[in-house]
């Protein structure tokens, strides 16, 4: 079946992973990171709209590479790529300790700007309540030196700001034996509560916020989610390996020293009701400690693609790519469940069973839902590149329950003559003989747009009836000499009409042995046959008449030994016959005008 299916660039060291295709994965993680971003209002919290955008920049620091890092690469050459954190080289599997340096960077930058909603907006309170340490604190706290030293410039902390700025590892060990010597002289008592706290966390010391946490009411729990004191033990407590710092901050949680890593959308996460209904922590943290199996689809398949988790089986993933598609549909996002069917996390290959059936359920999908709706058919056709025949099939499935039978045809005819044929048969043919010339007319265009392989099909042989009706229909009214010049014409009208009869004979003889389902509103096959046989058994005598110099016709109608003859339809005599009620169905008037339905 042709139909396209998605799969994203590899990466190094993983499945069909290159270079180049390593490259085009680190671009599209960023460009994800971009377009997840969303608007808040004032009155939200910005980053229940960023945890997405927020995710996916997380997996560009962790796996992604600057465009610089790929500037004259080569697998045989000394790489500049940056380590996969502290696992080897996604080039030549070696661990390069500067690389790996720029991943904390990376990761501290990210933890940064993921607190920097809450540490600005819980500065700008400590500001406004005149608390110049607590501010200091905070931004401290949050990853932000450039803010606390500021805060403390701005309100004359001048010695303080320097000590922020320029701490490094000795400096830590001058303020940790400083806070130690207070502890020994019995000074802590003398130092206001907030600088102590200050220099604790400057000395790199969170056991005060671990008994903090630990002690206080619910209050000072949510003082500070989950973000703010990983970025604490991360930047100030020296933890720069995120795999280790994840594990300290468990063993923290599991102790009761730090808080849970509650989703963002739990405003208040230490109520009862909200702890007992929420036990799964928060997307981003499962990324930090890469156990991202189950979230967003766009995540999973980036996962699948940096290779930086255990591959799923199949019917894992299947699992996985069903829960998506059940929540899409109920949602009435059903094509973007079109588009997550048809993508690849395990890089089977599209001639397999998986491919085979998950195309199957993306076509099933289709044949449900799709209403012609132009937007629809432009992301299906064009954008995701789904066959235009599931599009037709749907829309002439969709018409024929709606009993529109040209829109059924018409969508039937661009993607399958032999299927428009069929429904040609069933909805058009039984009624046509009685429609009048319009109908005929709109018949035979329609005919003409249609390439069948079998000509001997009921479709084209009642199309070679009404063709040879009007060519029969034109020469009876010329005159006898006229139609002398045009006897060779003639003569091959009347072997076309005997084959006709023939076909037409032998189609009846068939129905009479075979069940004839009736559909609602439509007249029976036996019935129409009928009346076609009548009507080329007429044609034949009027061209053996024509052929001899005379016409079974003047005027339209019926020559008899008592003049102008109106006879009874042979439809109605099949009717009788069968001893039916089809007193309802509509019946031509004249036998003539169906033997020549041109003219009625």
């Amino acid at each position: 079946m042709d139909c396209p299916l998605f799969s994203l660039p590899k990466c190094l060291g993983t499945k069909g992973g290159t270079l180049g295709s390593y490259k085009k994965l680190c671009r599209l993680i960023d460009d994800y990171a971009a377009g997840a971003e969303q608007p808040s209002s004032s009155e939200d919290d910005p980053e229940e709209f960023l945890v997405v955008s927020r995710a996916f920049s997380l997996l560009f620091s962790l796996y992604g590479q600057e465009d610089d890092g790929f500037n004259g690469q080569n697998t045989d050459a000394h790489s500049q790529l940056l380590s996969f954190d502290d696992r080897m080289s996604p080039l030549d599997g070696k661990l390069d300790l500067s690389s790996s340096e720029c991943r904390v960077e990376a990761l501290a930058a990210w933890l940064c700007d993921a607190a920097s909603h809450d540490v600005m907006r819980d500065v700008a309170a400590a500001e406004n309540r005149h608390d110049i340490s607590a501010a200091i604190f905070i931004a401290l706290a949050g990853g932000d030196m450039a803010k606390a030293s500021s805060i403390a410039a701005d309100n004359r902390y001048l010695r303080l700001s320097s000590l922020l700025t320029s701490t490094g590892p000795n400096e830590i060990i001058d303020i940790a034996n400083q806070i130690q010597l207070w502890h020994d002289a019995g000074a802590e008592s003398f130092v206001p509560a907030g600088l102590m706290r200050l220099f604790t966390l400057m000395s790199q010391d969170i056991a005060v916020e671990n008994a903090i946490f630990t002690s206080g009411n619910k209050s000072a729990k949510s003082a500070m989610d989950w973000r703010r004191r990983m970025c604490m033990r991360f930047l100030c407590a020296g933890d720069s390996d995120m795999s280790l710092a994840v594990d300290k901050y468990d063993a923290d949680v599991k102790d009761g020293a730090a808080p849970f890593p509650y989703p963002r959308y739990i405003q208040d996460p230490y109520h009862s009701m909200n702890i007992d209904a929420c036990h799964d922590p928060c997307l981003l943290y499962r990324l930090l400690s890469l156990r991202a199996s189950d979230t967003s689809f766009h995540l999973a398949s980036t996962i699948a693609a940096l290779g930086c988790s255990t591959p799923l089986t199949s019917l894992e993933e299947a699992m996985l790519v069903d829960s998506y598609v059940i929540q899409l549909v109920s949602t009435g996002r059903w094509e973007w469940a079109v588009y997550i069917l048809l993508c690849n996390l395990n890089s089977w290959n599209s001639d397999s069973i998986n491919a085979q059936h998950r195309i199957m359920k993306a076509r099933d999908l289709v044949m449900r839902n799709f209403t012609n709706n132009k937007s629809t058919r432009v992301f299906l056709g064009e954008r995701i590149g789904i066959p235009l025949d599931w599009l037709e099939e749907a829309s002439a499935a969709r018409c024929a329950y709606l009993f529109d039978d040209s829109g059924t045809i018409k969508h039937l005819l661009a993607y399958s003559s032999t299927d428009a044929c069929k429904a040609i048969e069933e909805r058009l043919l039984p009624n046509l003989l009685f429609k009048g010339r319009g109908a005929a007319q709109q018949y035979m265009k329609l005919m003409n747009e249609i390439v069948s392989d079998d000509e001997f099909s009921i479709g084209v042989v009642i199309y070679d009836f009404l063709r040879l009706s009007e060519d029969v229909r034109n020469l009876s009214r010329l005159s006898k000499d006229e139609c002398n010049h045009r006897m060779a014409e003639i003569n091959d009208l009347y072997a076309e009409a005997c084959d006709l009869q023939t076909a037409i004979f032998d189609m009846e003889k068939a129905s009479m042995l075979t069940k004839d389902v009736r559909v609602s509103g439509m007249v029976s096959r036996e019935s129409f046959l009928a009346e076609a046989s009548w009507g080329i058994s007429f044609l034949t005598q009027q061209l053996e008449a024509l052929k001899h110099g005379y016409s079974l016709l003047e005027d339209q109608r019926v020559i008899g030994s008592s003049g102008m003859t109106r006879l009874k339809t042979a439809s109605q005599l099949a009717f009788l016959n069968r001893g039916g009620n089809d007193a309802n169905i509509v019946s031509s008037s004249l036998l003539m005008e169906h033997a020549l339905i041109g003219v009625a």
